[in-house]
């Protein structure tokens, strides 16, 4: 279980993804854990490194006596991001992990490619802070916890999302009262307005389009009013909108990187195209395609890696498995079963899908696009798989 230190506090933090991908930190809202990220993480593995942690007096990290501050939270955020041994990253906050994250762009520019802060605010209503703050010393979270996730996630989704959210609600109600405590007197407490206004890093808001807790005409539009060159992303959801509506989240943050100078992934579409390319169809693949390279095909060979692979695959909307099932269905469907094979073969091979997926996938293209689409997807499968060595009980 990886631990970082920042004087006498021990802060949790996990990675999903590469290595060798861009450096995404996420930082969460006030009561939550790194969990809060959960279903937004599998959109972001496949053009990221991603990083979570958990916010001092929150999950696995060390609860330290006392307020907390803006200043301090950010340093444990950096303190992270050297256990990690990233240079510089893109960092991502909701809540008060958006405040967090504009305090380390105002304390450590050049550390950072960009920033997104996600429905935060920095109005902030100081007595209403006080209150919660005597709420939760005299009477514990559960009050607190409640009016939170009833502010925070639209009633009408609620059922819909238990999965997510009831897992989130437990985590929330086991954090110590003095952690809840110290960061909302950070809330109170902070002073960004003065630091966003000179902020030398490229900023990107998001805001819900249903967000009860941090409404984008009271509070949001301030961020953005402050910062003049800040891009803005408005999706659908409430204060949780990355557990509500992922993929839009996840998009946003996507096609933000995209623009960064530098190492943004769309810099260059025919390097980021052909990358994306190998990642799906294998090293194997695209060097025997680009070996028949010639001066006929070689200008549709660049418009296929720059349209199909970066613009299309590289988008964070849907991960790798998702699009690669979607070909499937379509390609089956439409009979272009040389495609269809390909994706097969490359999907097992390269690790995104199983023969189940494959399975299921058939079956899903048979009952929508009949039964012969079916048999002959069946029978397609069956013979590749016997040239790849899969044996009979397994296909």
């Amino acid at each position: 279980m990886p631990f970082a230190t920042n004087g006498n506090v021990r802060l949790f933090w996990k990675q999903d993804g590469a290595n060798a991908r861009p450096a995404l930190l996420l930082l969460t809202s006030i009561l939550a854990s790194n969990a809060m990220w959960d279903r937004l993480v599998p959109f972001l593995t496949d053009h990221f490194r991603v990083i979570r942690m958990d916010p001092r007096g929150h999950g696995a990290s060390s609860t330290p006596s006392g307020d907390y501050t803006l200043a301090e939270l950010a340093a444990d955020a950096w303190a992270v991001i050297d256990a990690a041994e990233v240079d510089r990253a893109l960092v991502c906050g909701l809540g008060l992990g958006g405040l967090t994250a504009m305090q380390m762009g105002a304390d450590r520019p050049n550390r950072l490619t960009g920033i997104v802060a996600a429905n935060c605010s920095v109005s902030i209503d100081r007595d209403l802070w006080n209150d919660r703050i005597v709420e939760a010393r005299q009477q514990g979270l559960r009050g607190l916890v409640t009016a939170a996730l009833e502010s925070w996630i639209d009633p009408k989704q609620r059922e819909s999302m238990e999965q997510w959210i009831d897992p989130i609600e437990q985590t929330m109600l086991a954090n110590p009262v003095n952690g809840y405590c110290g960061c909302a007197a950070a809330i109170r407490d902070m002073q960004l307005v003065d630091a966003i206004r000179d902020l030398r890093v490229p900023l990107l808001v998001i805001n819900a389009t249903g967000d009860r807790a941090t409404s984008y005409s009271l509070k949001g539009q301030r961020v953005v009013e402050l910062v003049p060159d800040a891009a803005e992303v408005r999706v659908a959801g409430g204060h949780l909108a990355c557990i509500e509506n992922p993929g839009a989240f996840a998009s946003g943050i996507g096609r933000f990187y995209d623009r960064l100078p530098p190492g943004g992934l769309g810099l260059d579409p025919a390097r980021n195209g052909e990358r994306i390319r190998r990642e799906v169809l294998g090293d194997a693949w695209v060097d025997q395609s680009l070996a028949s390279r010639d001066e006929w095909i070689a200008d549709y060979q660049s418009y296929a890696t720059e349209v199909a692979w970066h613009t299309v695959w590289g988008r964070q909307g849907l991960d790798y498995r998702t699009r690669r099932l979607l070909v499937l269905a379509i390609t089956a469907a439409m009979g272009r079963w040389e495609e269809f094979r390909l994706h097969v073969r490359s999907g097992i091979q390269q690790g995104s899908l199983t023969v189940q997926d494959v399975k299921e996938a058939n079956l899903q293209a048979g009952l929508y696009a009949g039964v012969p689409v079916a048999n002959t997807a069946f029978a397609e499968c069956r013979r590749l798989f016997r040239e790849m060595g899969i044996a009979a009980r397994d296909c």
